[in-house]
């Protein structure tokens, strides 16, 4: 890739990343998903980056829904690849690993936060068995 397009796969500038508490979820915006949501009313409007909550959301969309409209799959690297499917534990002790996707999907479905309680070990593994396309 070349120079411009590889600066577009960096992380915005800290100044407007904001700090807070550590979180396996969050990573900062891309330049490129910054100048996508600047480019977009309706982005702005649900993604206030102006919040933490705001900037993952914004990430999830990017990575999960708009590489695959927006057809910018190949500005995507090996990074956020590995990213996503990096296995983590929440909140649980002993809890099933689950790739970081599967629990990005889970918090922002209704549908799978409603299929997959993961206040329990048995909802760990049907999420991790989803996640795995068991």
């Amino acid at each position: 890739m070349d120079p411009a397009t590889l600066a577009l796969l960096d992380s915005v500038p800290e100044e407007l990343v904001l700090d807070g508490v550590e979180n396996p979820l969050f990573q900062p915006p891309t330049w490129l998903m910054y100048l996508i949501w600047l480019s977009s009313e309706d982005l702005q409007l649900k993604h206030d980056l102006g919040t933490r909550a705001g900037q993952e959301k914004l990430v999830y969309w990017f990575l999960c829904t708009g590489v695959y409209n927006l057809n910018v799959a190949p500005l995507v690297n090996k990074r956020w690849k590995l990213w996503l499917r990096e296995n983590i534990r929440l909140n649980m002790e002993g809890a099933v690993p689950v790739p970081r996707g599967a629990l990005l999907n889970w918090k922002y479905r209704p549908d799978l936060r409603e299929k997959f309680d993961l206040k329990t070990m048995r909802g760990w593994q049907e999420l991790s068995n989803w996640a795995r396309g068991a």
